[in-house]
């Protein structure tokens, strides 16, 4: 799905993506891009999630799906139409 993001830029912009490596096949002029890797920090997930409930941060989540639908979270994602985050409810 990188490949729609670098269209979705105009020049100047980034692209930064966490879970893979930038996709220099579908690369544009003008554009940089960046690959994070996060490292689990349980103090920094609960200062996010501090800012979260405070609403300093909004998060927008598509779907709050039952962990017995798993697979059905990921045909959503798979199918790339999410729009925000699809959440699993222990």
């Amino acid at each position: 799905m990188q490949h729609a993001s670098w269209r979705l830029l105009r020049p100047g912009g980034s692209l930064v993506t966490l879970p893979e490596p930038v996709d220099e096949a579908h690369r544009l002029p003008h554009i940089t891009a960046r690959r994070v890797i996060v490292t689990p920090d349980g103090q920094a997930l609960r200062r996010i999630g501090a800012l979260v409930d405070s609403g300093a941060i909004d998060v927008e989540v598509q779907a709050v799906l039952p962990l017995e639908k798993a697979a059905e979270a990921h045909r959503i994602s798979s199918a790339g139409r999410v729009r925000g985050k699809l959440a699993l409810l222990l």
